[in-house]
């Protein structure tokens, strides 16, 4: 079943974000290696991300072995996850 995720990076910038995107190897407006969808924005509380997953399991593996130290490398402070089932989902062409 797919899975959304909903992170927030408490006091982030997009600055960070993007130093960790940059470690990951990955451009923003390119292709993700394995979410189906992914989206991060500046909110007041920090930087918010939405990805959307074919599994909970592929996205933790991803994070734990990916995302997690690209994050610390960029000085992301420690995320806030809310898990979401996903009913149904579409992709552009």
């Amino acid at each position: 079943m797919a899975i959304a995720v909903e992170v927030l990076y408490p006091g982030a910038t997009t600055d960070q974000y993007d130093a960790a995107v940059k470690a990951l190897g990955l451009a923003v407006g390119g292709e993700h290696p394995g979410a189906l969808f992914h989206w991060a924005a500046q909110t007041d509380a920090g930087v918010k991300v939405v990805d959307v997953w074919a599994s909970k399991d592929q996205m933790q593996r991803f994070v734990e072995e990916q995302v997690a130290p690209a994050g610390r490398e960029a000085g992301l402070p420690d995320p806030e996850l809310a898990f979401i089932d996903v009913h149904a989902y579409m992709v552009g062409r």
